[in-house]
């Protein structure tokens, strides 16, 4: 229990635990929640979960349809509000929350929770940038099961509402744009990304069609374009970015490179060997795969080891 420890340590230590039990003021833990605005009323543990009761000590509130504040409280209802995780377990703020009635326009309203949640919100800020930075920066299904594992329940369909909503605004000149599945072998949508710090500044919800056209002619200072061989795209960017320069990916090019090849080398053999012959020829992919290895030695070979495909 105690290695690497002298037996004179061991009784001391022995000795300090039993002074720390015996002392009363060690024996109630208290956890205060410094929220302005608000007071804790108690904090309960539940199945693993952690609830901290919360009221407002504000006396009156701006009515948000005449701006003027009112003291009448109409009645109380509770809010909960998730938050960041305490002692490995989920934290929940339950609020006990009021409702105002405006004298000067006879209207009710529910007051807001300035430092907890945004209205309307049921997660608090803290929590809300969590779930951006993280959907941000992976897969949602990924993201939802990250943030899992952090208490915060989350599904994919929020991450991915959650990068729409709180996208960074960008003026790049150099984008790149490319399927992204919102639903896998279903439904696909465009993400765009800036090509120079790599972060991922828009999320068009359809391949083509007016969202994409208004993206790229709300953008005219794009100037490079990096797409893959989808002719969607190419009229898209040519009909809205006539003077940007499309660039086509290496991946795309060398595999449109390769089925064009492969198939044109196919038919030269069985043109050359006229007679049938005792074996079979060769299928496509073995084609694919010896005109790759000399297309990758091309440049050791004959060109030199600075020659680069775009």
């Amino acid at each position: 229990m105690y290695p690497n420890i002298s037996a004179f340590d061991k009784s001391n230590e022995k000795e300090s635990l039993n002074n720390i039990q015996s002392n009363k003021r060690f024996s109630i833990v208290s956890i205060r929640l410094a929220v302005p605005g608000f007071k804790q009323e108690h904090l309960t543990i539940h199945e693993n979960q952690v609830v901290v009761h919360l009221s407002s000590t504000r006396k009156t509130s701006a009515c948000p349809y005449c701006g003027r504040r009112t003291k009448h409280v109409h009645s109380y209802y509770f809010r909960h509000i998730q938050g960041s995780e305490s002692f490995n377990m989920s934290t929940v703020l339950l609020v006990k929350a009021r409702r105002f009635r405006c004298k000067h326009c006879v209207r009710t309203f529910s007051e807001s929770l300035p430092g907890i949640a945004p209205r309307y919100g049921r997660k608090t800020q803290e929590v809300l940038d969590r779930i951006t930075s993280v959907s941000l920066k992976t897969t949602s299904r990924i993201a939802s099961y990250l943030l899992g594992l952090q208490h915060i329940s989350c599904s994919a369909s929020t991450c991915l509402r959650s990068i729409d909503r709180n996208l960074p605004t960008s003026h790049a000149t150099a984008i790149g744009i490319d399927d992204a599945a919102k639903k896998k072998g279903h439904t696909y949508m465009s993400v765009v990304v800036d090509q120079h710090s790599h972060q991922t500044i828009a999320l068009l919800d359809c391949r083509s069609g007016k969202e994409l056209d208004n993206y790229l002619l709300e953008n005219q200072q794009i100037q490079f374009v990096t797409r893959d061989g989808s002719a969607t795209y190419a009229d898209a960017i040519s009909r809205c970015l006539p003077g940007a320069i499309q660039i086509s990916d290496k991946f795309h090019l060398i595999k449109k490179m390769l089925d064009m090849l492969a198939d044109e080398f196919s038919e030269l053999l069985r043109s050359f060997w006229g007679t049938k012959k005792t074996y079979s020829f060769p299928t496509v992919q073995e084609c694919k795969t010896e005109i790759m290895k000399d297309f990758w030695n091309l440049g050791e070979k004959d060109i030199g080891r600075n020659f680069n495909f775009l």
